[in-house]
């Protein structure tokens, strides 16, 4: 897998939210908004290219896997540790 680009999709804006793989048309947004997070994570970690593109394609397979099944619950994410008040 390449690391994400820019690929002439607008961006959102700031505090926009951000986009999931399970809703129609939008892996692309997501694997451009995400991948490029992650592959640049893996390289500060000075993972070599080849390993930093693998383990962003298996980081983001797994996400758009667990996301089916996510249900977003505001109740827990207010009281998640480190979550302002």
């Amino acid at each position: 897998m390449r690391p994400p680009h820019d690929s002439g999709h607008p961006r959102q804006p700031p505090g926009a939210a951000a986009p999931r793989p399970d809703q129609p048309g939008r892996l692309d947004a997501f694997v451009e908004h995400y991948g490029s997070k992650i592959y640049e994570w893996c390289r500060r970690w000075n993972l070599q290219e080849a390993d930093a593109q693998d383990v962003t394609q298996n980081v983001l397979l797994k996400l758009a896997e667990k996301m089916r099944d996510f249900e977003y619950e505001p109740v827990r994410a207010a009281s998640a540790p480190g979550s302002r008040p």
